[in-house]
């Protein structure tokens, strides 16, 4: 019989590296958890996902994560390139970077 369990309890410990530098901790919360979660099942079944939320949420480390973690498997068949968009970015520097 399945049952509920709450987020939270899916997660390790929080276990402070202290060879890291402040800006490289991360501590999982349930949105981040949640946001793993749905990340894995979209991708599993080739689904789109759009990803909003505030600034310093985690959004981009637990895609990034996700992705890494799904391009090192050797039954992945996909791939990925890392496009960093802001106000500033033109056609021609999307178009730059998808050719190479």
């Amino acid at each position: 019989m399945s049952k509920f369990v709450k987020w939270e309890s899916t997660a390790g410990p929080n276990e402070l590296d202290t060879s890291i530098s402040f800006g490289e901790i991360f501590v999982s919360t349930k949105e981040t958890l949640i946001l793993s979660y749905f990340f894995n099942f979209y991708t599993k079944f080739n689904m789109h996902m759009l990803v909003s939320g505030g600034t310093g949420t985690g959004k981009t480390r637990v895609v990034m994560t996700e992705l890494i973690n799904t391009c090192n498997n050797p039954d992945n068949k996909r791939s990925f390139v890392p496009i960093a968009f802001s106000a500033q970015t033109s056609v021609t520097d999307l178009q730059t970077q998808l050719e190479g």
